[in-house]
């Protein structure tokens, strides 16, 4: 995951571009649960996609999809780890189009299976 990302995009500098990350940062930062893809950040913050995907890419060094993936996934490893919410429970809360999908991206990250993950790291 992208660290620092607020700090790294300086909104004091005048330039539209660093404004516009730094406004999609904080937008996903705080929305990503509920983020499907770049059109709904582009559209909460009146951009285009293709503009906010250039600029977001970049200067962040990722694209928008990979920030937010990250983020979600981030958020259900330390689930994992945490409760007994079923797989197919936890893709659901996250806005994965299905509990397949969630677990191809989650081992792709973390090269275990998110149940394989729960097993190894669980705190209960």
């Amino acid at each position: 995951i992208y660290r620092g990302n607020l700090n790294h995009v300086d909104k004091k500098s005048g330039s539209t571009s660093h404004y516009a990350v730094y406004n999609a940062l904080r937008y996903i930062d705080a929305e990503y649960m509920h983020i499907t893809g770049v059109k709904n950040v582009a559209k909460a913050l009146s951009y285009s996609e293709s503009y906010l995907s250039h600029i977001f890419s970049e200067k962040v060094g990722m694209s928008v999809k990979e920030y937010i993936m990250n983020k979600k996934l981030q958020l259900a490893a330390e689930m994992l780890k945490t409760n007994n919410l079923s797989i197919e429970k936890l893709s659901e809360y996250l806005n994965f189009n299905s509990s397949h999908t969630f677990r191809q991206a989650f081992k792709r990250v973390y090269s275990l299976s998110p149940s394989e993950y729960r097993k190894t790291y669980s705190k209960f």
